[in-house]
């Protein structure tokens, strides 16, 4: 039905969405999962992303950004074009949407004041030194949304604990990158991966 013939005599049309939220009460089911975690990623996720959160909560950040990068390239190239443009004139930020806002958020994971005042988010001279290679077992809480998003993208033989610490370097790359989301090329996916 299109819209025009929708009777809305009983009920007003909602055209002011400024107060909502999305899912507001949407709760992740956790796994306890055990994770031999790479050393470089996990210093950095201590050092660098936390801000203040737990390892889990790191952790769980940076593999929903990269879930959304896989699977919204789209998405992902616009927030880049929109992170250049508050760089170049921070008070673009207040003309953002909250839809906008949210995007860069789960992108950076970190809000999006943060993320403009900054062409380098974490650079990697800051992460230089840190172990890399070196494998420590770490029992983590993670989203089974996450878990089930990594399980059925496996590549032939590939364990589902390769394919979380290749999505946490990914992600990792990705953030330290000097222009993050404003590089060319897409997020690593399978083929066929659309928005």
């Amino acid at each position: 039905m299109p819209d025009h013939e929708i009777d809305l005599s009983d009920i007003p049309e909602i055209t002011d969405w400024s107060g909502f939220k999305i899912a507001p009460f949407y709760r992740p089911i956790w796994k306890d999962f055990c994770l031999k975690l790479d050393e470089f990623s996990l210093n950095y996720l201590e050092n660098g992303l936390t801000g203040g959160q737990s390892l889990d909560e790191a952790v769980n950040r940076a593999l929903r950004a990269q879930m959304y990068r896989i699977r919204f390239p789209v998405r992902v190239q616009k927030a880049g074009k929109t992170i250049l443009r508050v760089q170049k004139s921070p008070d673009d930020i207040a003309g953002l949407t909250d839809f906008q806002k949210k995007q860069i958020e789960i992108l950076y994971g970190m809000p999006v004041e943060l993320v403009a005042s900054f062409h380098e988010v974490i650079t990697r001279e800051k992460i230089e030194g840190l172990g890399r290679g070196v494998k420590k077992d770490v029992r983590l809480k993670l989203d089974e949304n996450i878990i089930d998003c990594f399980e059925e993208r496996l590549e032939d033989g590939q364990s589902l604990v390769e394919a979380l610490n290749q999505a946490l370097m990914d992600h990792i790359n990705w953030v330290s990158s000097p222009r993050g989301a404003q590089q060319e090329e897409e997020p690593a996916g399978k083929a066929g991966d659309s928005a």
